[in-house]
């Protein structure tokens, strides 16, 4: 074969470009960045075969009024694929901004920085322990589009089932045990898991065998214990949310307490950010969710608050609001075994709209500061919220335990597609739209509007996966 007649020619692995772009002017201010405007960002690639490929994106941003200090917006291109282009040598890139028709960029400086190639789903830091923050970028197509998603626990996890009410109870193996470890204690009568006893006559006994499933049988006063590992560990609770397009880049959706930590106002959680060197910003309202830790005595009211207090710097004025339920009572939640809490975990308290005090867009030192308080200051929490309710979100408290469940893209016949869970995969899915609430529509995908996919459950964070049609206006490729 001569020359180079056969070089990579497939499709991207990583097909999209991130790129930080600030713009902001000290002269001219009030003619372009406050306001923002549309922005042309061009990219051409050159492999090491002298091959070019040409991309580009437009998108809306602002600026600020300090020349030396930009503010920053986040970039996405997508990467399109052309025969005969090596996209795994790249020898050199060029980028060129524009906002006027006459291809030059006036009234603003402007500052380029981190240009990345990356895969459509990244991983936004940080992310909650229970749940992760993706950025979609890279997504083919124009126009918005419903997604299919379907979500299934990490890992393994061990589990221990008791049996203590005397006669005969049944227990079926999950999904993923290959072998379960049987435990007898005390009592008359017989024990044994299916066929397999292990122990004889009224003394009781011990032994560990493997593989079984079945009835459980012993005498009064006696226990029966059964422990063993999952590769396919159940869930109960699910959430799953998309912002709105024009939600802010920077918000993360949640603050972290300690377990440990005694929820009676006095220890407060910075909101954190997803733009390094930026503050995080709120731009409407929101549906809190506390999710809780335990509960001391849960058949007990009790009044919980989550409040949110903005500063208009450190060491600056402060402004206060909260959202309340006066008389929760634990016990009366869905109940949830398989979680800590046993009742309810996901507690939606309300809405708050957010921020207190409206902020310009080149604001960088206003903050936000998260408490819990509580009247029973024995209770616990483990993480706080933030659903833009302008956005879409699928919450799922279930009192079956599922290996997998999912949200289906709507078929052309209905609003809502099917939300559903499994012990194993989709042959043995069912509705679970009586244990769900779902608000904003089906959670879709806009490649123009903001970036991030939040999902959560409380057992712990989830595999997600998704798939969709991409959809256009009157642009689609070739």
């Amino acid at each position: 074969m001569l020359s180079n007649a056969a070089i990579q020619t497939g499709p991207p692995r990583l097909p999209a470009l991130t790129l930080w772009a600030g713009f902001g002017s000290t002269g001219f201010y009030q003619h372009w960045a406050r306001l923002g405007g549309r922005v042309t960002h061009a990219v051409t690639l050159t492999d090491t075969y002298s091959t070019t490929l040409g991309f580009s994106k437009t998108v809306k941003v602002t600026g600020s009024n300090n020349s030396l200090a930009p503010r920053w917006n986040k970039v996405r291109i997508p990467v399109p694929y052309k025969p005969g282009f090596d996209y795994a040598n790249v020898a050199s890139y060029s980028v060129t901004v524009t906002n006027r028709g006459t291809a030059d960029l006036r009234y603003t400086q402007l500052y380029l920085s981190q240009l990345l190639a990356v895969p459509p789903p990244v991983t936004v830091a940080p992310s909650p322990a229970r749940g992760t923050v993706y950025e979609l970028s890279g997504l083919p197509g124009s126009a918005r589009a419903p997604v299919s998603l379907q979500f299934q626990q990490t890992g393994t996890r061990s589990y221990v089932r008791q049996f203590t009410v005397p006669g005969a109870a049944m227990w079926t193996c999950p999904p993923g045990v290959s072998s379960v470890a049987v435990y007898e204690e005390g009592g008359s009568g017989s024990g044994m898991i299916g066929l397999i006893a292990s122990g004889t006559g009224g003394g009781g006994g011990g032994g560990s065998p493997a593989g079984s499933s079945g009835s459980v049988v012993f005498g009064r006063g006696g226990m029966v214990q059964l422990t063993y590992t999952s590769t396919l560990p159940g869930f109960q609770t699910l959430i799953a949310h998309r912002p709105p397009v024009t939600a802010p880049d920077s918000l993360l959706p949640f603050v972290s307490p300690s377990p440990s930590d005694v929820p009676d106002g006095t220890t407060f959680y910075p909101v954190g950010s997803l733009v390094p060197g930026v503050n995080a910003r709120f731009a409407g309202t929101y549906t809190v969710v506390l999710v809780a830790w335990s509960w001391d005595t849960p058949t007990a009211a009790r009044s919980i608050s989550v409040g949110v207090t903005q500063n208009e710097q450190p060491g600056g004025a402060t402004y206060y609001t909260q959202v309340n339920v006066p008389a929760l009572v634990p016990s009366t939640l869905p109940v949830c075994s398989g979680t800590n809490a046993n009742y309810g975990p996901l507690v939606v308290l309300g809405e708050l709209t957010l921020p207190v005090q409206d902020l310009p867009q080149d604001n960088k030192n206003a903050n936000f500061v998260v408490s819990i308080s509580d009247s029973n200051t024995l209770d616990r929490f483990m993480d706080v919220l933030f659903l833009d309710t302008l956005g879409s979100t699928v919450l799922i408290q279930s009192p079956t335990v599922y290996a997998n469940m999912g949200a289906d893209a709507p078929p052309v016949d209905r609003d809502l597609g099917l939300i559903w869970g499994s012990l194993y995969d989709r042959d043995d899915a069912v509705s679970i739209l009586d244990r769900a609430t779902v608000a904003g529509g089906p959670i879709t995908v806009d490649p123009d509007g903001n970036p991030h996919l939040l999902v959560y459950a409380a057992e712990g964070a989830p595999n997600c996966q998704m798939t969709y049609h991409p959809a256009w206006w009157l642009d689609r490729q070739s």
